[in-house]
């Protein structure tokens, strides 16, 4: 499991379910897989995103994206199969992340 804070993003005057779809669609272009299922999200009323998608070996990513004020947080859990995948720990990694004060960051309004 990895978390990533990517640099501030520029929104160009998208909105940022459009970051989000974008962010989702690189990471799941970059890593040769197929998205499985995808879910619009809250976290710390940050608007959000969590998918799940699969490589042709039988691999899953769960990944969950954080859009808060200019930055863009992507949390993924990659397993090699279904059957070593454990959802309690991506769901207690996921829950883990947590935007500070100091991310200066304005909640979605």
């Amino acid at each position: 499991m990895v978390w990533q804070d990517n640099p501030p993003v520029g929104s160009g005057g998208r909105k940022p379910d459009h970051i989000l779809e974008d962010a989702r669609d690189g990471a799941v272009a970059r890593t040769q897989t197929t998205l499985v299922n995808d879910a619009a999200t809250n976290t710390q009323g940050f608007p959000g995103r969590t998918f799940e998608a699969r490589n042709s070996g039988g691999g899953i990513m769960n990944s969950r994206l954080v859009y808060a004020g200019s930055r863009l947080y992507m949390l993924t859990a990659a397993f090699p199969s279904a059957s070593a995948r454990r959802p309690k720990d991506v769901s207690r990694f996921f829950n883990s992340f947590t935007i500070t004060a100091s991310a200066g960051a304005k909640k979605a309004g």
